[in-house]
C-alpha cells in the first residue's frame, strides 16, 4: 500500500512500501475521531492521505465514524488547540501515538488542570486505547469546566455505547445533538457537517429496541446526506426492527464471542502492536474462519510487518468469502505492488477504485474522501512507465486535493517521463 496510511510520523515522505514504511499507511480504528482532530490542527498533505486510506481499508464500519467526528468540527472554538505543549498532544495522537499523546495531555493537566481541551484530549486517547470508563472520567472533567463542550458531550455519549451504558450514552448524545442545533441554523447544515450524536443516538435506540426514534435519527442524517452508507444501513435496520448486525459489530454479549476478539485486535493493531494483533486476529479466525473482519485485520498485519506474499493470501481468502470487500480488494492491490507483482496490483487497486466509486457518490468524494487505490495506480503506472495513465490518475486526485504537493510533484515527474524518485521509494 502506500503512503496514506499514517506514517511513522517521525517522516513525511509516507510513500514508501518496505516494512517499517508501510506502517505508515494503513491504519484502523474501530472509533476514532480522525477527521476532529485533523481539521483542529492543520491542513498537510499528511493528514488528507491518513484519512482516505483510513477510509478504504475500513469499509462501512469506519465511514460511520469519519462522519461522526468530522461533524463535531463545526462546534468547537477557534481557541481550542490552546497551549504549545496541547497542541504537541493533539499531533501525537492524530498520529496515533497514543500512549505519547496520553503522556503529553496528562503534562498539560499537571501545570494546568483546568484546561478543558487536554481534558478533552485525554479522554480521546483513552477512548482510543479501549478505556471508555476512564475516557468518561476525563470528559466529564472537560464538562465541569465547560458544560457545553460539544466534543466533550459527544464522547462521553460514544464512550458510554462502548462501556454499554445506553442510557448514560443517550442523555449526553442528546445534550451534544441540541448543542449542534443550537450552533448550526438549519441552512447551514449539510452532509459534511452532519452531527456524531445522530449517529450515537439511532445506534443507542436500535440496541434499546426503540426502532421508531432510531428511524427517525437515521432519517435526520439521511436528509442532509441522502446516500450515506451507514446511515443508508442504519435505517434499514431500523426498519426491520433487526439490531442483531449493530450488536455484532458492538461486540455484544449476545454476539459471537469472535466478533469480541476481532475488535480487540483492532485495537491492538491500532496502537502499533503488530504481533499482538496478529495473535488475537487468528485467535478469531480459530473460532469463525469466515471472520472477514479478521481476515481483513490479519492481512494488514502481515503486510505492515513486511509480509506481503503472506498478505496477499489472507486478502484473497477474505475475498472468497465477501468479493467486493473494499479494504480486501485495496490489501491485495497494495501488497502485491509491494511485492512487485505489478499485473495483479493494477487488477485489483483497479477493482477497489470500482468499488470506491459505486459506493462514494461524486458529490460526497473531497480531498479527506478519496480511494487509496488511486495513489497505488498512480506508483504502479510511474513503475511501468505507463506515463499517460499515471498522469490520468493523478488528475483525478487533484481533482478532488488540488493541494497535494506529493501529487503536483509526482505530476511533473511523468510528464518529464521520469520515475526514478518512485522506484527508490519502493527500492527498486
Amino acid at each position: 500500500m502506500i503512503s496514506e496510511r499514517i506514517p511513522d510520523p517521525n517522516e513525511d515522505g509516507a510513500w514508501q512500501p518496505n516494512p517499517g514504511r508501510e506502517q505508515k499507511r494503513l491504519d484502523l480504528a474501530l472509533a476514532d475521531p480522525e477527521g476532529f482532530v485533523a481539521q483542529m490542527l492543520t491542513k498537510h498533505d499528511r493528514r488528507r492521505r491518513t484519512r482516505l486510506v483510513w477510509m478504504c481499508l475500513t469499509g462501512f464500519g469506519l465511514l460511520m465514524c469519519s462522519a461522526l467526528f468530522i461533524a463535531v468540527i463545526a462546534l468547537v472554538p477557534n481557541s481550542v488547540l490552546g497551549s504549545d505543549k496541547a497542541t504537541t498532544a493533539w499531533k501525537l495522537w492524530q498520529s496515533r501515538k497514543l500512549p505519547e499523546a496520553e503522556a503529553k495531555f496528562r503534562e498539560v493537566l499537571m501545570e494546568d488542570d483546568k484546561n478543558s481541551n487536554a481534558w478533552n484530549g485525554l479522554g480521546w486517547c483513552l477512548c482510543n486505547m479501549g478505556r471508555p470508563t476512564d475516557a468518561i472520567v476525563a470528559f466529564k472533567k472537560c464538562l465541569d469546566l465547560e458544560p457545553t463542550h460539544p466534543a466533550a458531550l459527544n464522547g462521553v455519549g460514544q464512550a458510554s455505547i462502548a462501556a454499554n451504558d445506553l442510557k448514560t450514552a443517550e442523555e449526553y448524545l442528546l445534550k451534544s445533538s441540541d448543542e449542534f442545533e443550537k450552533r448550526v441554523p438549519e441552512a447551514e447544515r449539510k452532509a459534511n457537517n452532519i452531527p456524531a450524536a445522530w449517529f450515537g443516538l439511532a445506534r443507542v435506540y436500535l440496541l434499546n429496541e426503540d426502532y421508531e426514534k432510531a428511524l427517525q435519527f437515521a432519517d435526520k442524517i439521511l436528509k442532509y446526506s441522502p446516500k450515506m452508507p451507514e446511515a443508508v444501513i442504519l435505517k434499514e435496520q431500523a426498519e426491520k426492527k433487526d439490531n442483531s448486525r449493530l450488536k455484532q459489530e458492538l461486540g455484544q454479549p449476545a454476539s459471537p464471542p469472535k466478533l469480541a476478539k476481532t475488535q480487540e485486535a483492532w485495537s491492538l493493531w491500532q496502537q502499533r502492536k503488530l504481533s499482538e494483533a496478529e495473535v488475537k486476529f487468528k485467535e478469531a479466525l480459530t473460532e469463525n474462519a469466515k471472520d472477514t473482519s479478521a481476515l481483513n485485520g490479519l492481512g494488514w498485519c502481515l503486510n505492515n510487518s513486511g509480509r506481503a506474499a503472506e498478505a496477499t493470501e489472507v486478502f484473497k481468502k477474505c475475498l472468497e468469502i465477501e468479493p467486493d470487500h473494499l479494504a480486501a480488494l485495496n490489501g491485495v492491490g497494495q501488497s502485491s505492488l509491494a511485492d512487485g507483482e505489478l499485473k495483479t496490483a493494477e487488477e485489483y487497486l483497479l477493482k477497489a477504485s470500482e468499488a470506491f466509486e459505486k459506493l462514494v457518490p461524486e458529490e460526497q468524494r473531497s480531498a479527506q474522501n478519496f480511494p487509496a487505490s488511486w495513489i497505488g495506480l498512480i506508483h504502479l503506472y510511474m513503475l511501468s512507465e505507463n506515463y499517460p495513465k499515471a498522469q490520468e490518475t493523478i488528475e483525478k486526485v487533484l481533482k478532488y486535493d488540488s493541494q497535494s504537493v506529493e501529487m503536483k510533484k509526482i505530476l511533473e515527474q511523468a510528464k518529464k517521463k521520469d520515475n526514478s524518485e518512485i522506484k527508490k521509494l519502493f527500492g527498486k
